[in-house]
């Protein structure tokens, strides 16, 4: 929990030892699930850190120990990492592939939070396609879920693939208000990172869209 908070907040070199610290803890335990989802954590923090080999190689592990244990849950955490690092490695087939399998394994698992989430990352994946259409569906039927489950992290990704999705369909004024809310939310939330991230893809959208 503390290297979430780290990475939230932009520490990433404190993410990645505190991650290292819960992953040699996890170990000792000697828990399956529980040494995948210490790995995935991790290999989180390195993708932020934009280190893609050390993330992969924690998500091969992570994905291994997860089916070993049959646990749905923590395999599909890592299916959506593996989502994740698959974009960052221009493999949009691997992208759509592991997000589906994040999705199909947290409804086996009951995991409504973590199927909210995985929704409105898959409409990122379409916002990136060009398919605004599917990426609006996907992120707006994420967005309910996440407000009835009250969370915060999957409401903002929800919130600006809806307003990045109208602004490239030319709902603009529309759009900018849904990202706005969403920025709002994670500035509050002190996770300015995202909020840097967000500020680009609003640039780049807007620019695709005409309004220079």
């Amino acid at each position: 929990a503390q290297g979430y908070i780290k990475e939230q907040s932009g520490k990433l070199e404190d993410a990645v030892r505190l991650g290292h610290e819960a992953l040699a803890l996890a170990d000792q335990q000697g828990e399956l699930w529980l040494q995948s989802e210490a790995r995935t954590s991790l290999a989180g923090s390195y993708e932020r850190a934009k280190q893609f080999e050390r993330a992969r190689s924690l998500m091969t592990e992570a994905l291994a120990l997860s089916e070993k244990a049959h646990d749905w849950l923590s395999l599909a955490r890592a299916h959506n990492l593996a989502a994740i690092l698959s974009d960052d490695l221009g493999d949009p087939q691997g992208e759509r592939r592991s997000f589906d399998l994040a999705i199909l394994n947290a409804r086996r698992a009951g995991a409504k939070a973590d199927e909210a989430l995985f929704l409105a990352n898959m409409a990122d994946f379409y916002l990136k396609s060009g398919d605004f259409k599917t990426a609006l569906v996907h992120a707006e039927r994420a967005l309910p879920l996440t407000r009835e489950l009250k969370d915060t992290n999957s409401e903002t990704v929800a919130l600006s693939n809806i307003g990045l999705a109208h602004i490239s369909l030319r709902h603009i004024e529309l759009g900018k208000r849904y990202v706005a809310e969403a920025m709002a939310m994670d500035e509050r939330r002190g996770s300015m990172g995202y909020v840097a991230d967000l500020l680009k893809e609003l640039g780049d959208h807007l620019e695709k869209a005409g309004d220079l």
